[in-house]
């Protein structure tokens, strides 16, 4: 809708544009707006932009839109509005106003090349800044949870290899025919030792993949 509307104004030229009934388009736009002479003076603006700033008993008609919007503003020079005069190009920026987040997007209304009036509609963008945010957090901790499971997966890999080779070595060991009785009974001890290792790891293995579910 916006750029329709953008794309409306823009092809109109100054006779249009100061025609009421374009100004009564303006008027009954569903987002705040508001219309501003080269000089960043208003000169329209509908019932959205008053609720918005909490101005509904304030004449903005006239008045300085410096003064009335972007001079409290954290960053005055990065208005929109002000940058869009400055440089007579569209804009699109997000904008913290009362605990919201707003798309601001500006239109510059050129007659003969030269800047005449700048639109500046607010599109409200909370919940998909939230929801971008909580999925950008999600992301963060898939991507720790990811370095975790390395880490994890390189001790248990350890863990369990050691105890295993053992195993693995001392039966190698029983089973070559030069080994005596009681290297065998030594080997098989070692055996036992370590298989029990293993058996304890395995264990504690299952019991935190359990607890961490």
């Amino acid at each position: 809708l916006i750029e329709l509307v953008f794309a409306k104004l823009a092809n109109t030229n100054t006779q249009d544009i100061n025609d009421k009934k374009r100004l009564d388009f303006i008027t009954l736009l569903p987002v705040p707006a508001i219309l501003t002479d080269a000089k960043g003076i208003i000169i329209h603006h509908n019932q959205q932009i008053e609720k918005l700033f909490n101005t509904k008993n304030t004449n903005l008609i006239g008045k300085s839109y410096f003064e009335e919007f972007a001079k409290t503003a954290k960053n005055p020079e990065d208005s929109p509005v002000l940058r869009t005069l400055k440089t007579s190009k569209s804009l699109q920026t997000e904008r913290e106003v009362s605990n919201r987040t707003y798309l601001v997007s500006t239109l510059p209304i050129l007659v003969d090349g030269k800047l005449d009036k700048v639109l500046a509609v607010y599109i409200e963008t909370t919940e998909y800044t939230n929801n971008n945010n909580r999925l950008k957090e999600a992301m963060l901790q898939v991507e720790e949870s990811s370095k975790l499971h390395n880490i994890f997966t390189a001790a248990l890999s350890k863990e369990l290899r050691t105890p295993l080779s053992s195993v693995l070595g001392f039966s190698e060991l029983l089973l070559n025919e030069s080994t005596s009785k009681e290297e065998q009974l030594q080997f098989a001890k070692e055996i036992n030792l370590e298989g029990n290792k293993l058996l304890t790891r395995i264990n504690n293995i299952i019991a935190f993949s359990r607890f961490s579910r």
